[in-house]
């Protein structure tokens, strides 16, 4: 057990893609940063080009370091507004699904839930609260929730303050449509508070934990920040999320659940762990 996953109770990963480098190399690195799991993707975030020898070549090396890969970075725009660009979306999936049986530690693929912005698969626009669309997002999530199932994997859905699936209440009216067998979500509350909600920030965080605590194989570890209305999610110690309810929330709801750091440098690691530690505390 690394120091890190004693310290927290729990393995403690991050993004491959911060580390430069093939796939030893990152490996190598976050085994000397104390990390004891990885959550795996390709970058640019498409995998369609991974076989399945590659796939068992880089299992084979994040294990000798000690790195299970327990999780598939699939992130796509389900809901493109080009058609091309969705269907390049899809198929993605569909391959991420078709690799993840090669990565036997793994709990599943995350994905968003898209967006309509013509220009960024990750800013707002105003068509996606709209029920055509949220019907779109439905019927792309429940197709590919079929596809993970026939490959043995799940659907790890990530909500978004600017995608279709946005708040608390777009979790808890989309959860009855879901076999949790099928899909299951990503602990990232960090993503899901509005801005008139930040002053009821920590009760924000436990409506989240209720909904789908039970159902989150994975947590992130980042921040949360409005700047002139615009949301930004930058690395853990640069905005204002309650950690204090965060972390308290992880222990008694989701213990030994791996932690996975995200949006921050390879310099930036150790900073961050150390804030990180000091949170936790």
């Amino acid at each position: 057990m690394s120091k890190l996953e004693s310290f927290f109770g729990r393995p403690v990963g991050i993004f491959n893609w911060i580390y430069p480098g093939d796939t030893a190399e990152q490996a190598r690195a976050m085994a000397d940063q104390g990390f004891s799991c990885v959550q795996w993707g390709t970058h640019p975030h498409d995998a369609r080009e991974v076989t399945e020898s590659q796939a068992q070549d880089i299992h084979r090396i994040y294990q000798e370091h000690g790195l299970p890969v327990v999780v598939l970075s699939g992130y796509q725009n389900i809901v493109a507004v080009d058609p091309e660009k969705k269907a390049i979306s899809l198929e993605t999936l569909e391959h991420f699904f078709h690799l993840a049986p090669y990565f036997p530690d793994s709990v599943g693929v995350a994905t968003e839930t898209g967006t309509k912005n013509p220009d960024s698969p990750w800013n707002d626009h105003p068509t996606n609260i709209e029920p055509e669309v949220w019907e779109e997002m439905v019927a792309s999530l429940l197709a590919l929730g079929e596809k993970a199932k026939q490959a043995g994997t799940r659907l790890l859905i990530e909500g978004y303050v600017e995608n279709v699936c946005r708040t608390p209440e777009d979790i808890e009216r989309l959860l009855p449509l879901l076999d949790s067998d099928t899909f299951g979500f990503m602990m990232d509350p960090f993503n899901l508070v509005l801005e008139e909600k930040l002053p009821q920030l920590s009760n924000e965080i436990s409506r989240i934990f209720t909904l789908i605590g039970a159902q989150s194989p994975i947590a992130h570890a980042k921040d949360l920040l409005y700047q002139d209305g615009v949301v930004s999610t930058p690395r853990s110690g640069t905005g204002i999320f309650d950690f204090a309810t965060y972390f308290r929330l992880l222990d008694e709801q989701m213990p030994g659940v791996p932690l996975i750091l995200e949006h921050l440098e390879v310099g930036q690691v150790e900073e961050t762990l150390d804030f990180l530690k000091r949170e936790y505390e």
